[in-house]
């Protein structure tokens, strides 16, 4: 499996994002490489919110990465949120 993108949450989760060859229930596929203060579940949450999610900060990189196959420019290669707000307490609501 080909880990296409990474987000990382400093010291929480880190999230690599990946398109097998095979079908998942998840809605954004991915691998998490990381937990700390976070629980695995919640890179569900954290890829809906920045990547599946029209207005998150990741959307338009996302689906450049699963529909056209395409990497991020030299100028993209590190992105950053500052706002994404995940529900802990309450995952996938």
């Amino acid at each position: 499996m080909e880990i296409l993108a990474v987000i990382i949450v400093p010291g929480k989760i880190i999230t690599g994002i990946c398109f097998p060859n095979y079908q998942i229930e998840n809605k954004c596929p991915h691998v998490t490489l990381f937990t700390n203060e976070w629980q695995a579940r919640l890179s569900n949450d954290l890829l809906f919110e920045t990547c599946h999610n029209p207005g998150g900060a990741f959307h338009e990189a996302y689906n450049n990465l699963k529909l056209k196959g395409q990497v991020f420019d030299s100028n993209h290669k590190t992105m950053k949120a500052d706002a994404v707000k995940i529900d802990k307490k309450n995952p996938g609501s």
